[in-house]
């Protein structure tokens, strides 16, 4: 089980690499030169700090934001700026406790948005997310927007409508549709995008639109190979050790899993209530024997990595996580000792087909089911998993 265990890890680190797409895409250096060349197209959540590029030799070059000023890959560009940014959070134990913005000058990426009469720009980092638009001179300002508190009352500074209040120059944007506007991405875009539609009737946005996150719900049915092992030492049972003689069973499940919506949607994190059922006689030479009956539900908590092939309703994943013990039923024995599991790691990987169908197999290491009064028992698993998407 340890050579498979260390298996799944190898080939999931291989399965990682080979998953870096570079797709055709150009960058523009210090001295104004563009170079168009294949980029690492990460999908990238936060604003980067450099990119990975590809040449004709196929050799790959990592490109520090000291080394170019714009870059553009499949609908996603940045530019360089040097910007006063200010980077109060908006988490709650972070607030500031002051109206005014503490800017700091810094050089940055900037996501584009919406390019035309006027332009929108996105920053994110860590639990930071800060929008930008040009003064009247060219120069990047921050939309500016902060949550803080006053004598532990939550207020917010909402200078950012003061500062487009020039979009209601357009027929198709009234002074009440700034009022309502919250400070999103998703809002500020399409604002500015019927902006820049007013005054060129042929403006497209050539940008992607901000994925959202999705759920899949899956139904999940398989069988589980088991073997186990059993260690006893204590007063009254001499030094003992047995093996139990593999069995199959059944498990049940139901899935949830989130699609994050960023990297091209190739990770997704999942929960999975999971009933499971092993039983196995002691069959060892032992005076006292230990017969073990094991019934339980556990939830599988983990992470999932999406491979996409050539033909796109296929795709491989690989994942992994803990599962967590929450209920065991009241017949569940080793021996006459009570059985109580533990949380254990799992690994696994699969075929997911047309975001419908999924086949899995999954190995769960090491599940202890008893470890009470010196008397440890464990067993391994290895399951092949069927799932269908309700969603």
């Amino acid at each position: 089980m340890k050579n498979l265990l260390l298996l799944v890890m190898l080939l999931s680190f291989s399965f990682l690499n080979a998953q870096n797409n570079f797709e055709e895409g150009y960058y523009i250096d210090n001295s104004g030169n563009k170079i168009n060349c294949l980029i690492k197209n990460l999908d990238w959540k936060n604003s980067p700090e450099s990119i990975v590029v590809k040449n004709n030799n196929g050799k790959e070059k990592l490109i520090d934001i000291l080394d170019f000023k714009e870059f553009s890959v499949e609908g996603i560009k940045y530019i360089k700026s040097k910007v006063l940014i200010d980077r109060s959070f908006e988490l709650s134990n972070k607030l500031s406790d002051h109206f005014e913005p503490d800017f700091i000058e810094e050089t940055v990426f900037l996501k584009c948005l919406s390019l035309g009469k006027a332009n929108l720009y996105l920053y994110r980092d860590t639990n930071l997310f800060k929008l930008f638009t040009d003064d009247t001179s060219g120069t990047k300002e921050q939309l500016m927007f902060k949550s803080y508190t006053i004598s532990g009352t939550v207020r917010q500074n909402n200078t950012y409508k003061s500062q487009i209040l020039f979009l209601n120059d357009c027929e198709n944007i009234s002074s009440l549709d700034l009022q309502k506007l919250n400070y999103s991405e998703k809002e500020l875009t399409k604002l500015f995008n019927a902006y820049n539609t007013c005054y060129n009737e042929n403006f497209s946005n050539e940008f992607k639109v901000a994925r959202k996150g999705t759920f899949n719900l899956y139904p999940r049915i398989g069988a589980s190979f088991f073997n186990g092992k059993l260690e006893a030492s204590n007063n009254l049972v001499a030094t003992s050790s047995t093996k139990y003689d593999s069995k199959i069973s059944y498990r049940l499940g139901l899935e949830l899993e989130y699609i994050l919506p960023f990297n091209n949607n190739k990770w997704a994190v999942s929960i999975e209530p999971i009933y499971t059922t092993y039983s196995s006689d002691d069959t060892s030479d032992n005076l006292i024997k230990f017969d073990v009956v094991y019934k339980g539900l556990s939830s599988a908590v983990g992470i999932k990595h999406y491979m996409f092939l050539p033909n796109e309703k296929y795709k491989l994943f690989l994942n992994a996580g803990m599962n967590i013990p929450l209920l065991t039923s009241s017949d569940s024995k080793v021996g006459r000792v009570e059985s109580k599991s533990s949380t254990n790691l799992y690994f696994g990987g699969g075929l997911n087909i047309n975001k419908k169908i999924s086949v899995e197999a999954r190995f769960d290491a090491n599940k202890k089911i008893t470890q009470v009064n010196g008397i440890a028992a464990g067993i391994n698993s290895l399951s092949l998993i069927f799932a269908y998407n309700i969603l």
